[in-house]
């Protein structure tokens, strides 16, 4: 039976990774025309040929495809080749026959078929030549064989499914087990035969299916990326009838764990979860889309209620405030509806502990006779105007040897501000918190403003202060002060990175994001490659191939001549009647 999987897992595995570089093309919407409309999870690469041309017209391909990189990719090749060799022996099957299987679309469904039953749905296109599919499913066969399987085979609609299991166990040996079907240059796998004859019974058309759902077609229809052309990634997920449906399989399976499942998914009309509809998105490469841009919609019932009210956003300029400085790798903002938020929390609470039950443990806390006689509710989170964002300047260090104040931040220095309602008394919130810290926070005065310094004893020294009706807290005191001085007029927002990564993006948004995977990465790079980790390395597991991985890290080319290769990427966040639009697109570098 291990063997039996094995293979299977393999092949499965390796058609998986084929998948972003195999070829050919598939019809456009042709596995969502054949699954059934009850299908709560589809990913699909409509046309692998065309996504590898995409790819290959980014900046960011580079990064495989690069001359600075062909000495390691060689290295690749001679790993590749072992492993080719080892899979040979072990299963019968090279690489190279798994690799070159996928040729024309994949694609990955969770689906739930009249039965009931839930069930994974995988399509691989293989072109017209079976003749490497034959091969890998007579082994699998063989290898169930071994196990005592049955192989039938099943004639639907024309087609012949074949279906391998084990009789005479649990669950339901037809109904979890390893199918197939070959039909017009697709390879169809599933988990169990109904499946595959309901994909069968709507090879033609007919019949409800998923594409013509009306909750799918909305959403895909929302992230549609206005190039007049076929994205090149697409997903779809109904998390909840997912769930939903989850419970039902396993009330087949074991009844006892099923019912319990069930009991708790009756508490989903309390938390207001059964609200999220669904999520689609759709991603593209090169042309219009550049680097690449991807649209994911969340769709939400409106009006929210329970823990998703505790997500509700609010639209406002995000751009970055002047003390931003010009060198921050990462910029993220977002406004939170912090009322809405403590709303659902205390109305949850309450009906479990009954009314008023949120109310007394804010006033027990406070009352706290060891406490800092702060009120939760009316000292801190009614301080809040529900703005939040974080900044990261990056380490610019490229030496061998690395403090441990190099080591303490490297990913970076980081700065979180919350922005205060004006009417706020966050200094004296601030002062309170810091006497009951008892010299943790050690406050001092910068520019008529008190700054609480932590961490004094370690590698770091950060701090907190209230500055422009903000909390601001940063790892790094030094960028705290910055924050402070007011940037000095080096602003991010006023970088050409910046303006040319968010271009076009609306003036109001409910969240932004940027970032320049450049500076985030050139800070640990060069250490890397100059020796600063072989230390840490050396002492890694003995399973691990110690000597390649710093053989390879001293074989990087220098960051400079790879940096061309990493763009900008940002992002925005919308609200629309029935959910939030997320846009995120990369951008090429000059």
């Amino acid at each position: 039976m291990k063997r039996a999987f094995a293979v299977a897992a393999v092949a499965v595995a390796a058609l998986t990774a084929r998948g972003a570089i195999a070829q050919v093309a598939v019809a456009e919407g042709q596995t969502a025309a054949v699954l059934p409309e009850r299908t709560y999870l589809h990913f699909s690469i409509p046309d692998i040929e065309e996504l590898k041309t995409r790819f290959n017209a980014t900046q960011g391909s580079g990064l495989f495809t690069g001359p600075e990189f062909e000495d390691l990719r060689e290295r690749v090749l001679e790993q590749y080749e072992e492993l080719n060799d080892q899979a040979e022996r072990e299963i019968d099957l090279s690489l190279d026959d798994l690799l070159g299987v996928a040729k024309t679309h994949f694609s990955l469904a969770v689906t739930e078929p009249d039965d009931g039953v839930l069930s994974l749905v995988i399509f691989v296109g293989i072109g017209d030549d079976t003749s490497t599919v034959d091969s890998i499913v007579e082994k699998i066969q063989d290898a169930y064989k071994e196990q005592g399987a049955d192989v039938e085979e099943t004639e639907v609609g024309g087609v012949e499914i074949v279906n391998c299991f084990i009789p005479n166990t649990k669950p339901d040996p037809e109904a979890f087990s390893f199918n197939y079907f070959i039909a017009d240059g697709m390879w169809v796998i599933g988990t169990n035969r109904t499946v595959l004859e309901s994909v069968v019974d709507r090879w033609g058309g007919d019949g409800d299916n998923l594409a013509g759902d009306e909750l799918y077609r909305e959403v895909m229809d929302k992230v549609d990326l206005g190039f007049g052309r076929e994205a090149a990634l697409e997903a779809f997920f109904n998390p909840i009838e997912l769930i939903q449906a989850v419970g039902g399989t396993v009330a087949q399976v074991d009844p006892q764990t099923g019912a319990q499942i069930n009991m708790g998914l009756g508490f989903l009309p309390l938390t207001g979860l059964q609200n999220l509809r669904c999520i689609g998105s759709k991603t593209d490469f090169g042309g219009a889309a550049g680097e690449g841009m991807a649209k994911t919609f969340t769709m939400i019932t409106q009006p929210t209620t329970g823990l998703l009210k505790i997500g509700t956003l609010r639209e406002q300029d995000q751009t970055p405030p002047e003390w931003v400085p010009a060198e921050a790798s990462t910029y993220q903002a977002f406004t939170w509806s912090v009322e809405d938020a403590y709303a659902a929390v205390e109305g949850l609470v309450d009906q479990f502990q009954g009314r008023g039950a949120t109310e007394r443990f804010m006033d027990q806390i406070a009352e706290m006779p060891d406490g800092p006689g702060l009120h939760i509710k009316d000292d801190i989170i009614d301080q809040l105007e529900g703005t939040i964002s974080t900044f990261t300047v990056p380490n610019k260090g490229t030496t061998t040897e690395l403090t441990p104040e190099d080591l303490a931040s490297i990913g970076g220095k980081q700065v979180f501000a919350l922005r205060l309602n004006r009417t706020h008394n966050a200094g004296e919130v601030l002062e309170k918190i810091a006497e009951a810290a008892e010299g943790e926070l050690e406050s001092r005065d910068f520019r008529g403003t008190t700054v609480y310094e932590f961490g004094g004893g370690g590698p770091m020294v950060g701090g907190v202060a209230v500055v422009n009706d903000n909390i601001v807290v940063a790892t790094d005191v030094e960028l705290l002060e910055n924050v402070i001085r007011g940037g000095g007029g080096n602003s991010l927002a006023n970088t050409d990175a910046f303006q040319k990564a968010t271009e076009g993006f609306p003036q109001n948004a409910a969240a932004l994001v940027y970032a320049d995977p450049a500076e985030q990465i050139r800070a640990i790079y060069e250490p890397a490659r100059n020796g600063a980790f072989d230390d840490l390395i050396k002492q890694a597991d003995d399973n691990v191939p110690v000597d390649l991985i710093i053989s390879v890290l001293r074989d990087l080319p220098a960051f400079a001549d790879i940096e061309k290769y990493f763009g900008y990427s940002a992002g925005y966040t919308v609200i629309e009647d029935d959910g939030y639009l997320g846009v995120r697109k990369g951008t090429a570098r000059d």
